[in-house]
């Protein structure tokens, strides 16, 4: 698991032009460590990933942005490209100085 920062999770929605099925799911933005600065960039840069529906029924009801452990995995996406979701997450703690301006 990997600790980060997860700044939000949006719903989303999209229609197959080919079969017409309607897909939904969950996005997470979250900040995490994997790149550092360098001459040509610095600081840290938001990661978009998808979410599992699992793990966003863990999150309901949590106030974000938080601290929260997080498992992802690849699987198969569209026209059978990879690509990464996260699995499982654990709640830490809630960045409450933020939430009280």
């Amino acid at each position: 698991m990997s600790r980060v920062l997860m700044l939000s999770i949006d719903k989303w929605e999209r229609l197959d032009d080919k079969t017409g099925e309607v897909y939904r799911g969950f996005y997470s933005w979250f900040v995490n460590d994997y790149r550092e600065s360098t001459d040509k960039f610095m600081g840290f840069k938001p990661t978009k990933l998808k979410l599992s529906e699992m793990a966003h029924k863990n999150l309901q009801g949590k106030d974000l942005p938080a601290w929260v452990d997080i498992e992802w995995d690849s699987r198969p996406g569209l026209d059978g490209k990879a690509e990464l979701i996260v699995r499982s997450v654990r709640y830490v703690e809630a960045l409450v100085w933020m939430l009280k301006v």
